[in-house]
């Protein structure tokens, strides 16, 4: 495989404030709910009442990842050095966790901070879903890979695994924006936090970046005037069917929800006519009880 080559060469100074800033809110954001958890804040824990909270480890890793995305520039064997051990330190916390759901054996380390304060039903409300440890394992290679690139085909790897990291995050941001799991019981990213769901969509920003700064590469290359044209009517194609397919989707839910809405009224409806009907007869009975003359008459021998 041929080295790439490329005309375009160094990222401004505003790409690199982008990236600064990307791995401030990651860092801020670990910090935050390190101390929620240390602290027994629920706010800083779980932004949702009865919803998922940001374990632990994922503020930890979060944390890391914010740590080597600020890494100096300038200093080019530290940031590789670094950003590859911060990588595999990530990678293996999330293989770990992943191998606890697959082969059910507790390693204990989902037990870095006490959780019995939450009050969380879940299994195991201090372990990291298993999409948030797949997206941790994919950050982990991708900070390795990005120091280690050096042909087009590994530089498109870094590439894809930062897109699926940020498709990762919007697509568990979407459950909760849209309540898909009021609708899919099967719909299983809601397990994500929401506001980890937001920071992966930033971690997955960030890392585009990182790979810019670190490689010096564009995000996309555009070889010549026949490629530009088809890369933004494909782009222009995907935003289409992307939009209409949310515009499907936001239909058929709010159409279900209706109909769902409809169904519970009517049920309830139909329970209270229930209720009332089995009242009504137990009333009548009684009173046609009390007008017995048998009945009458031994009461009238109560009273004497």
């Amino acid at each position: 495989m041929s080295p790439i080559t490329t005309t375009d060469q160094r990222p401004g100074p505003a790409l690199h404030h982008i990236l600064r800033l990307c791995a401030t809110v990651l860092l801020a954001l670990g910090i935050l709910v390190l101390t929620g958890w240390l602290l027994h804040l629920p706010l800083l824990v779980r932004v949702i009442p009865q919803a998922a909270a940001m374990v632990a480890n994922a503020a930890i890793c979060f944390l890391l990842a914010g740590v080597a995305l600020l890494l100096p520039a300038n200093a080019p064997a530290w940031r590789r050095y670094g950003q590859t051990l911060i990588g595999g330190v990530i990678l293996v916390l999330a293989l770990a966790v992943l191998s606890q759901d697959i082969t059910g054996v507790d390693l204990g380390i989902d037990y870095l901070v006490r959780g019995d304060w939450l009050h969380d039903t879940r299994p195991h409300p201090t372990r990291m879903a298993p999409n948030t440890a797949i997206a941790f394992a994919l950050t982990g290679v991708t900070l390795i890979l990005t120091q280690l690139v050096r042909h087009t085909a590994a530089d498109w790897v870094v590439a894809a695994l930062s897109l699926v990291i940020l498709l990762i995050g919007l697509t568990a941001f979407a459950g909760y924006l849209l309540a898909i799991e009021f609708l899919f019981s099967w719909y299983p990213y809601t397990r994500m936090a929401v506001h980890t769901a937001a920071a992966f969509s930033v971690l997955g920003i960030a890392l585009l970046l990182n790979r810019r700064v670190q490689t010096q590469r564009p995000v996309y290359s555009l070889g010549s005037e026949d490629r530009h044209i088809l890369t933004v009517g494909s782009a222009i194609l995907v935003g289409m069917a992307l939009l209409a397919g949310v515009s499907g989707f936001l239909i058929l839910e709010q159409q279900a929800s209706g109909a769902l809405k409809h169904t519970l009224e009517q049920t309830l409806a139909n329970r209270v006519d229930t209720h009332r009907l089995a009242i009504e007869q137990a009333v009548t009975s009684t009173r046609l009880i009390a007008t017995r003359p048998d009945i009458e008459r031994g009461l009238k021998r109560l009273v004497d």
